[in-house]
């Protein structure tokens, strides 16, 4: 098991955990045809061993396993102890390529020379202290050749979904909205 750095991060996530679980439905619903693209980005085929970073609760999970199939092997990585034990829960049915789990800081993932054919993060770099720290830890974790896919958000502005969710959710807890200078904290 890996170091968790953010300890802060990783304790948001587990009270996070059940609601994101229940969610999983509209959550995939969402994202399906992102999903679908970041997969297609880093090319995932039959017979891949892919690593997928802050996976969350493996919705993603499935679409990589159902595109790796039998002969195919996912590593599933998550700052939350809670939510990737609740991702290997709702994954249990799903047949085909080998899973392994494993709690792990995206900043600290501890799988260099691990010889992925792909590594993918979808929506969790944007809650990295320091992406780039993440970046590296995914590259070298990759084979010679090996790609990187990753889907993120930037600024509540050019997201309308995080922007109307971060303001009900301010409004609601009587919480000013940031300036600028602070939003990167929200």
């Amino acid at each position: 098991m890996t170091h968790v750095t953010e300890r802060s991060t990783a304790e948001a996530w587990d009270d996070a955990a059940i609601g994101w679980h229940r969610n999983t439905a509209l959550i995939r619903a969402w994202l399906h045809d992102a999903t679908q693209r970041l997969l297609d980005a880093a090319r995932i085929e039959a017979g891949a061993k892919v690593l997928d970073v802050a996976a969350g609760a493996g919705d993603q999970t499935r679409d990589i396993v159902q595109r790796v199939g039998e002969h195919g092997e996912v590593w599933v990585t998550d700052v939350s102890q809670h939510i990737l034990a609740l991702a290997q829960d709702s994954l249990r049915d799903v047949k085909g390529a080998r899973l392994q789990f494993q709690v792990a800081d995206a900043q600290a993932l501890g799988l260099a020379g691990a010889n992925f054919d792909a590594g993918l993060c979808r929506l969790g770099l944007m809650f990295c202290p320091s992406p780039i720290s993440a970046l590296r830890e995914i590259r070298q974790a990759l084979r010679p050749g090996g790609r990187l896919a990753a889907l993120v958000f930037s600024s509540p502005e050019t997201n309308p979904c995080v922007a109307i969710t971060m303001r009900t959710a301010r409004q609601h807890a009587g919480r000013p909205t940031p300036t600028p200078s602070h939003r990167a904290r929200c």
